[in-house]
């Protein structure tokens, strides 16, 4: 974890060979556009001419500025509108269904598509049905993460960077497949590989930046000193390789479906038997790859997470996200639908209406247009900020609750009742839902701590991980000190209201004090252990 300077203790430049080939296929790529953007000026010229681009400027400009101001408007509404954005969202998207489904029965009259969407719609509100003792938990992640935005702002200017970095390296790669155009598939692939390579890593450049900024205000708080320049450090220098392994593989993926895509169209333009079984296969092999590239997208958010939090390579922080879906991969999973539907709708409602804002102003299709790219385009940013912002408390949470039980109690308090199922408005505390809850409090899964820090404990419990050590001193009991000199504040410190625990199990406390233990033990490793008798004896022997 990030000291209060917002760099590591100790840490060392991860997987650097795969920046320094990153590097290096970018300037060639780079170089590629730039020659054929001298080559071919004249034609260049005459393409862009018999346009007033002083106007298109100038409406551009103005589809901009709208959606600057949609943005700003969608994250104070999500912020102070929270739980009825997560309901309106998830309700509107299955009425979205209905109606597509209503669509494709009576004017499109294709009868395999209507019975497809209403079966989707009506599983998907099942699912939605049964998730929503989720939605208390999940509202509070996406507030906090509103809070780390509005606190942080400077990250998203970082994001608007790399995006319209990325933006860049994509013009200057699709130039370069001009020069390669006519020439075998081969050598046309590469400049497609670049462009996907580049664009994963600009893109993880943004996530792995805002995941640092997060990571900062959970275990810090206020007394981490301009955490955006650290968070954008550490992931410029010790993370840099790390995410341009990570974005390789999903490269690689994409390429293949490329490839793939290729044969197909190759199959179907043949005809015949053969072809037509040749375009079957590849569509399915196709399809095969595209949900291996999604599930590995998916994963790497999380592993991105990790190399953030505690400045892992790419290798090791994809074993810790595996350790810890396994423990609580239903919770992610139920979490990221219930937030990622609100992800999706935002966005393409605040492109239409910023593309309709500027061609009503206009007049002219083609700023429409652009409004429409315009507010994709500034909204996923905003919204790809709080999605980093969601999972890095997830990952914090699921592997040190103890650390936001010292550095906002209040937080901790309400996250623990809304995943125990307790009431969040009114602290009345809840039970563990079975095989939903997160297994956090009771049952921390062990994180490793960062290079050159010790783990330490207050009152016998995991302290915050941020780069600590424990220091004796003479005559005294040990103080817990973090990496900046400044000691952390112990339990008692904390003005944090107890949990209430599930009640004990009769059978299990019998089954306990029967071992010579007192009844006080019992109860209290039990409701530790949520009832796990098992545990409980374990915790109590150990």
């Amino acid at each position: 974890m990030p000291d209060a300077t917002g760099k590591f203790k100790g840490a060392t430049w991860n997987d650097v060979p795969w920046a320094v080939i990153w590097i290096v296929q970018l300037i060639v790529g780079v170089a590629m556009g730039v020659y054929v953007l001298v080559l071919r000026r004249d034609n260049l010229e005459e393409a862009l001419a018999g346009r007033d681009w002083g106007e298109t400027l100038m409406y551009s400009i103005l589809a901009m500025v709208v959606a600057v101001i949609v943005a700003i408007a969608l994250f104070f509404l999500i912020k102070y509108f929270t739980r009825q954005f997560i309901y309106v969202a998830n309700i509107f998207y299955i009425c979205l269904v209905v109606v597509l489904a209503a669509l494709s029965f009576f004017f499109l009259h294709n009868m395999f598509a209507g019975i497809f969407l209403v079966a989707f719609a009506l599983l998907y509100a099942l699912w939605f049905f049964a998730a929503r003792n989720r939605i208390p938990f999940a509202t509070l992640m996406l507030q906090a993460a509103c809070n780390i935005t509005a606190k942080y702002p400077a990250i998203l200017l970082w994001s608007f960077v790399m995006m319209t970095l990325t933006c860049g390296v994509a013009v200057l790669l699709f130039l370069a497949l001009l020069v390669l155009k006519g020439m075998s598939i081969g050598l046309v692939i590469i400049p497609a590989f670049m462009f996907y390579w580049s664009s994963e890593v600009f893109q993880n450049l943004c996530y792995t930046a805002a995941c640092g900024v997060a990571a900062s205000w959970y275990f810090l708080q206020d007394q981490a000193s301009n955490p955006t320049l650290g968070a954008i450090y550490r992931t410029c220098t010790t993370s840099f390789g790390s995410i341009c392994l990570g974005s390789l593989v999903v490269a690689i993926l994409k390429t293949i479906r490329l490839l793939l895509r290729f044969a197909r169209d190759q199959a179907a333009s043949e005809g015949g038997p053969c072809g037509f079984v040749g375009c079957f296969f590849l569509c399915c092999l196709e399809c095969i790859i595209h949900q291996i590239e999604a599930l590995l997208q998916y994963f790497n958010e999380y592993a991105y997470a990790h190399v953030a939090i505690y400045g892992k390579k790419y290798t090791s922080a994809a074993r810790d996200t595996l350790s810890m879906l396994e423990q609580n991969g239903l919770v992610a999973i139920i979490n990221d639908n219930l937030l990622g539907t609100v992800f999706i709708l935002c966005t393409v409602f605040c492109g239409c209406l910023t593309g309709l804002v500027a061609g009503l102003v206009s007049w002219d299709w083609a700023t429409a247009v652009v409004g429409l790219c315009a507010g994709l385009y500034v909204t996923s940013i905003l919204l790809s900020v709080l999605n980093a912002n969601v999972i890095t408390i997830f990952v914090c949470f699921a592997e040190q609750p103890e650390a936001l039980r010292l550095s906002n109690p209040e937080l901790f308090a309400a996250l623990h009742r809304a995943d125990t199922g307790g009431d969040v408005e009114t602290g009345a505390p809840g039970q563990p839902q079975p095989h939903v809850s997160m297994h956090v409090v009771g049952e921390t899964v062990a994180a490793p701590v960062p290079h050159g820090a010790a783990p330490c404990k207050v009152d016998n419990r995991p302290a915050s991980p941020v780069a600590c050590k424990v220091a004796p001193v003479p005559g005294a009991q040990a103080e817990t000190v973090c990496a900046t000199g400044a000691p952390l504040p112990t339990a008692a410190a904390v003005p944090f209201p107890p949990v209430a625990g599930p009640p004990a199990d009769t059978d299990g406390l019998a089954k306990i004090t029967g071992m010579g233990f007192t009844e006080e033990q019992a109860k209290d490793a039990l409701q530790k252990c949520n009832n796990n008798v098992e545990a409980a004896i374990e915790s109590l022997v150990g």
